[in-house]
């Protein structure tokens, strides 16, 4: 019953959700299947993944190691995780153990170990690129200096070319 009452409550959500989507691609002229809907699973359990799972969701986001480690290592193979957190440099190990995609990137040591780490798994297994996005912070430069991670805007272009040599 508790469980019926659950998977009730995500699926309207989710419906929800959905038809905002579509709604903001429409208004701006876009194809609403051209938007990836990742469903961000932070602190909830994997009971609520597996419902979500059920409803059709195959992307799943976590911005902590541990906890998407977790249920990417519980969960079904056709599932795809994405890593939306701080990167931490003793973590991305154990992100790239479980991470499809790395939404998070903002330093440049870090893409060169996620680099080298693709590499030398590349040997090991048909691994060989991991897609990453590049964090942009919109914030203002006190607020960028206070820990909140992000590239300028104006850095992107540098970043980018950095990463790729």
């Amino acid at each position: 019953m508790v469980n019926e009452i659950r998977s009730n409550e995500i699926a309207l959500g989710l419906a929800n959700a959905k038809e905002r989507i579509t709604s903001a691609a429409i208004s701006v002229k876009r194809d609403p299947s051209e938007i990836a809907l990742i469903v961000v699973t932070k602190t909830f359990p994997k009971s609520d993944v597996e419902i979500l799972y059920e409803l059709g969701i195959r992307d799943f986001g976590e911005n902590r190691d541990q906890e998407g480690s977790l249920k990417a290592d519980e969960f079904h193979l056709d599932a795809k995780w994405h890593f939306q957190g701080q990167i931490q440099s003793n973590k991305i190990k154990s992100i790239l153990s479980w991470a499809d995609v790395i939404h998070s990137l903002a330093d440049l040591d870090h893409a060169k170990r996620i680099n080298d780490r693709v590499f030398l798994a590349a040997d090991k297994s048909n691994v060989s690129k991991i897609p990453i996005l590049i964090q942009v912070s919109l914030d203002s430069d006190l607020v960028r200096s206070e820990g909140r991670n992000g590239i300028d805007p104006k850095e992107i272009e540098k970043f980018a070319e950095s990463i790729m040599q």
